[in-house]
């Protein structure tokens, strides 16, 4: 009977690790999206309103409660201590991509739009902010291919796991 409990609670158990992994790769499909969204948003606000960058990012950062809020938030306060705008971005994108699922890839084309943030022309920058859009879509694409792929891997290579420790211990 104890041997029995044992073997549920290791089959489940990792069975849940196998799931809690393959969670990541959805982390980072929803988190790609939000940045996404966040890109537009920063397209249409630029376009139209014309606000300073500041503004525009509180602005933003108020409607939302996701990684791009936090990004934008952080990033606002970095401007309030008078550095130079670059120097704000990069700072914010390492203290709020610290603790994220977003790859090597997506955080370089987050600080390629940093770079890029307010050093043309308001049509410079909508084409820029379509760019670095493809740019994101193309890695979602990415993330949804290796949801499924490595997704599904780890969730069964979980339950297996925790299947075959099972069989050793009976």
């Amino acid at each position: 009977m104890f041997k029995a409990v044992l073997c549920l609670i290791i089959i489940i158990s990792s069975g849940a690790l196998g799931l809690l992994k393959s969670q990541a790769f959805s982390q980072r499909i929803r988190e790609l999206n939000d940045i996404r969204s966040m890109v537009r948003q920063l397209n249409t606000e630029i376009n139209y309103r014309k606000d300073p960058l500041i503004t525009t990012f509180r602005r933003i950062a108020e409607q939302n409660s996701n990684i791009s809020s936090k990004l934008l938030t952080e990033c606002a306060s970095h401007m309030t201590s008078y550095k130079e705008f670059g120097q704000c971005w990069n700072a914010s994108l390492e203290e709020v991509c610290a603790d994220t699922s977003l790859k090597k890839e997506d955080k370089a084309i987050l600080a390629e739009l940093g770079a890029q943030l307010g050093k043309s022309s308001v049509e410079g920058q909508g084409d820029m902010f379509r760019l670095t859009e493809e740019k994101l879509l193309h890695q979602i694409n990415l993330a949804v291919k290796e949801k499924d792929s490595k997704g599904k891997m780890f969730g069964g290579l979980g339950f297996s796991l925790g299947i075959v420790v099972s069989v050793l211990l009976i």
